[in-house]
């Protein structure tokens, strides 16, 4: 599957659109994080955990409630996703949970 390009980039007939992505966004001059932020929110909107991959729960509760999340120096992280330092390992507690959900014990 090739991955359409900027509607820019098409070369167009007189007369005709350019096929668009649905989720298509220019991003030129964004950060690398704001670009991550976008693809978590995408990630969430298509049902997908932005960090796991895995389906959504779907029962309003979120990634804080769930035994996996683990603090580490002040950023969460999922034990049951490869960690580093890196923010791009890091959990937002606020996404909804994932199927590979647990709940915390008191």
């Amino acid at each position: 599957m090739t991955d359409l390009a900027a509607p820019s980039e098409w070369q167009l007939l007189p007369g005709l659109d350019a096929p668009q992505r649905p989720d298509y966004v220019d991003t030129t001059g964004w950060s690398v994080g704001r670009k991550r932020t976008l693809r978590h929110q995408q990630d969430i909107a298509r049902g997908i955990h932005p960090l796991t991959k895995k389906p959504l729960l779907g029962t309003g509760q979120t990634c804080v409630d769930c035994a996996s999340a683990r603090e580490d120096h002040g950023f969460w992280k999922c034990i049951l996703f490869s960690t580093s330092r890196s923010e791009t390992s890091d959990l937002r507690v606020g996404w909804p949970a994932c199927t590979l959900f647990k709940e915390r014990q008191p």
